[in-house]
């Protein structure tokens, strides 16, 4: 990987960044948390000079189509999330219906 070609295809397609359409995206990260075992997530939804309203409307896909299909893709293992933050609402489902 040391000569790959940095640009978004290679960056993309090697997996380096997951991007994409909500499904595309949801499908990467469950494949990424399950080959790495990681349960917690770090959304970078806006990148350089991405405009307002993209940025939003990109934090709105994340939030309404994404979330909802990768929230709970542990909640069957019995896992306890010690580092949740107190007082914050842990909202992953008792049951899963993973798509």
């Amino acid at each position: 990987m040391a000569t790959m070609e940095k640009n978004w295809d290679s960056l993309t397609e090697n997996g380096l960044i997951i991007a994409g359409s909500p499904a595309t995206v949801a499908d990467r990260l469950i494949e990424a948390a399950n080959t790495l075992h990681v349960g917690n997530l770090v959304a970078l939804l806006q990148i350089g000079s991405m405009p307002h309203e993209l940025t939003e409307k990109n934090i709105t896909l994340f939030a309404e189509e994404v979330l909802p299909r990768i929230r709970g893709q542990w909640a069957d293992q019995g896992w306890q999330h010690n580092w949740w933050a107190t007082g914050a609402a842990d909202r992953t489902p008792a049951v899963t219906g993973r798509a």
